[in-house]
């Protein structure tokens, strides 16, 4: 996988696909340590960022990744491929429209999506 990814910034997304607004901030942070140690166990490395499901924050999950040296990171381009419209052409094709239009971005995908795999 490591050569798939060399000039990729790796981030972590937390253990589970909760909004961390609606969840206890112990809970939240569990999770994240949990996410950042199995980053750390299988890349030999830690990660800066973390990108909270769904995007949503609160000021005290702000403030508990600032004193663990966690940088808060969003998208700022979306690939949809969420959607059960977009195919993996179409997701292509949007990520390459858009990249091409800002000439630089944070891409969202989802791991989980058939259709990011085969891409």
């Amino acid at each position: 996988l490591e050569h798939l990814y060399n000039d990729f910034t790796l981030g972590s997304h937390s253990e589970v696909h909760v909004s961390h607004q609606q969840i206890p901030l112990t809970t939240a942070q569990h999770y994240i340590q949990t996410s950042q140690t199995k980053i750390q166990n299988y890349f030999h490395q830690k990660t800066q960022f973390f990108r909270p499901p769904y995007g949503q924050r609160t000021p005290p999950l702000l403030n508990f990744l600032h004193q663990n040296q966690l940088y808060c990171m969003l998208w700022s381009i979306d690939s949809m491929d969420w959607y059960s419209q977009m195919t993996p052409d179409s997701t292509k094709n949007r990520v390459l429209a858009l990249s091409l239009l800002k000439r630089k971005g944070i891409i969202l995908f989802h791991d989980i999506q058939q259709k990011t795999a085969t891409m």
